[in-house]
Formats: C-alpha cells, structure tokens, sequence
C-alpha cells in the first residue's frame, strides 16, 4: 500500500524534474527531448549538478535512472547510442595506452 508521504514526495519529484528539464531548455535556448537533455547532463558536469539538486537526487545513476522511468524508450535513441559509443570508445582507449 502506498503511503500518503510517499505519494506526495514522488508527485514532488516529477513536479521538479519537469521544472528541471524546462530550466535546461531555456539555457540552451531550444526545444529538446528527454534524450538530448540527458545528453546534455552528460556532458556538462555543474549543469547535471544543479539538475541533481534541484529535483533532489542523491548521484548520477538515480537521475539518469529517473529519465529511464519517465521515457522507458530513451535508450533507444540514436543520440544516446552515438554518445555512449562515443564515450565507451574513449575510456577504453585510455585504458588500453
């Protein structure tokens, strides 16, 4: 059974994350989709930062995971594929000199 507490902290937690995803757009000054704005998160360090605090995550994988909930199909986008690619391709070459 749900608790009242429960309920109102993840009605909360939605309400702050769409905020959250608005705030990005407008500092990139475009229309963006959940992935491009996880993109973004990505890639910018102190903007992932206040997007942490602002829908009170706790660490990276708590929010990219809330963006997993809100759009199960995110993984399927070919800009996330591209960005990991792109990303795992780096790490394994530093690993790898």
């Amino acid at each position: 059974m749900i608790q009242p507490y429960d309920s109102i902290c993840s009605v909360e937690t939605r309400n702050n994350f769409y905020k959250a995803c608005s705030f990005v757009c407008l500092l990139k000054n475009k229309r963006l989709n959940y992935a491009n704005i996880l993109i973004i998160l990505l890639q910018e360090k102190k903007l992932i930062r206040l997007f942490k605090n602002l829908c009170s995550f706790e660490n990276d994988f708590e929010c990219i995971r809330f963006f997993l909930e809100c759009d199960p199909n995110i993984y399927k986008s070919k800009y996330i594929k591209r960005f990991l690619k792109k990303h795992y391709d780096n790490v394994y070459r530093k690993e790898n000199i």
